[in-house]
């Protein structure tokens, strides 16, 4: 790459970041207990849920919907944090190959093991965690980047006077090929560990990462003979469905491609995410919901982003219920329960016994509005509670009847209050 190339490259990301990805219209339409939908494209689409309650007094629906995404979040911080151990463990077992006879090798050993170990863990979560709730806007993703910068800092990687000298190492390797000054750096970095001071003379053993091709050989000698690269070799085969012998895998390919998988994981990130209106038709406004309800078209509307693998995948929920209003005018005067109360009842009346469910039909329909409605309601009890009492059983402190006859009670009687005053 020429000089400065990183600049314009930072550039174009930007405007990639700020192009909009494909944008999906997604009409739902329930007719009893089907929920008709154009058809959503297989690539946005997750798992998705419509139930509907049926009662004499009126229904209960609900939608709930999840656009691609994973929700094994625990499965991928696992992955993550157990490609992390691969990494460091790669790198570990290569010092000790080329330092292990070192006096001061036990300090560089337990920073490798222990602090290396656990900060690329955190940073790895840090910046999956800021993946995860950010729907990857640039500016997040920088705050995060100077998060992490300052994160190693404190942690005594480098020192914000030290950012010249690095940037330039950077520098001079991507642009003219010179990668002597990163060596140096990552040669002072590791004899830090070990105790080494900066006055100090770099040791004879660590000639190894003197320049990348050193580096290199000597990676690979140690590499080809690990127990973690034959597992990582043996990984590649059950993804690739590809058998190679061990030798005639490219040690730093697969280097690579456990580098790629963890940054996978990590970032998840998506230059284009689809842009998604759900649109679902209602009878009436839903008493809960993710969504905004559109009065004049009855209609709850989502715009959500659908990033693929997102933890937090995009998600819609509705629950809405509709009063059977011949049926309630007919037997308490009006309307009485709709909204949430109706949905409590109808949930109640759905998770009856047969024979219970069966006498408060019989119950509730017998009931007409202006007959002393509310004195019966007061006095019901199932037959199955009389006849325990009968029996001598102790009855329970609350009667079966108790939440339906609340939720009545309280819509007929604040009705006779208004209409006494």
């Amino acid at each position: 790459m020429r000089k400065h190339v990183w600049l314009p490259a930072v550039v174009c990301l930007t405007l990639l970041c700020a192009c909009e990805g494909v944008r999906y219209e997604i009409v739902l339409r329930p007719e009893g207990d089907v929920l008709y939908r154009k058809e959503t494209p297989g690539h946005v689409a997750g798992s998705s849920s419509y139930t509907r309650f049926v009662t004499c007094m009126g229904t209960v629906s609900g939608y709930a919907e999840r656009f691609r995404g994973n929700d094994d979040v625990a499965g991928t911080l696992q992955n993550i944090q157990q490609g992390v151990d691969q990494f460091a463990d790669l790198i570990l077992g290569w010092f000790k190959a080329e330092l292990g006879d070192e006096p001061k090798f036990e300090e560089l050993h337990k920073f490798c093991d222990q602090d290396l170990r656990q900060d690329m863990k955190n940073i790895a979560i840090y910046f999956w965690t800021a993946g995860a709730v950010s729907e990857h806007k640039m500016d997040r993703f920088v705050e995060v980047v100077v998060r992490v910068g300052q994160y190693l800092s404190e942690r005594g990687y480098f020192t914000p006077e030290d950012l010249p000298t690095i940037i330039s190492a950077f520098t001079y390797a991507d642009s003219r090929g010179e990668t002597e000054r990163l060596m140096f750096l990552i040669q002072r970095f590791v004899a830090e560990k070990m105790g080494i001071s900066a006055e100090q003379q770099i040791p004879a053993s660590l000639a190894f990462l003197s320049d990348v091709e050193a580096a290199e050989e000597s990676f690979k000698e140690y590499i080809s003979g690990a127990d973690e690269f034959k597992k990582l070799v043996r990984k590649w085969e059950d993804e690739t469905k590809i058998s190679r012998p061990a030798e005639e895998v490219d040690p730093l390919e697969l280097l690579k491609s456990l580098l790629g998988d963890i940054a996978v994981e990590v970032v998840g990130f998506e230059l284009w995410p689809a842009k998604a209106t759900v649109k679902l038709a209602s009878e009436t406004q839903p008493f809960a919901t993710n969504g905004d309800w559109d009065a004049k078209n009855s209609q709850v509307i989502w715009m959500k982003t659908i990033i693929k693998d997102s933890p937090f995948p995009a998600f819609c929920y509705a629950f809405w219920s509709v009063p059977n209003a011949n049926f309630q005018t007919k037997h308490f005067g009006s309307v009485i329960l709709d909204g949430e109360d109706l949905a409590g009842y109808v949930l109640w009346r759905k998770g009856l016994s047969k024979a219970d469910a069966e006498e408060w039909d019989e119950f509730v329909s017998g009931l007409r509005a202006g007959e002393d409605v509310i004195p019966k309601l007061e006095s019901f009890s199932f037959s199955a509670d009389r006849d325990a009492v009968r029996k001598g059983k102790k009855p329970l402190g609350r009667s079966l009847a108790d939440t339906p006859r609340q939720l009545i009670l309280s819509q007929l009687k604040g009705k006779d209050q208004k209409t006494q005053q």
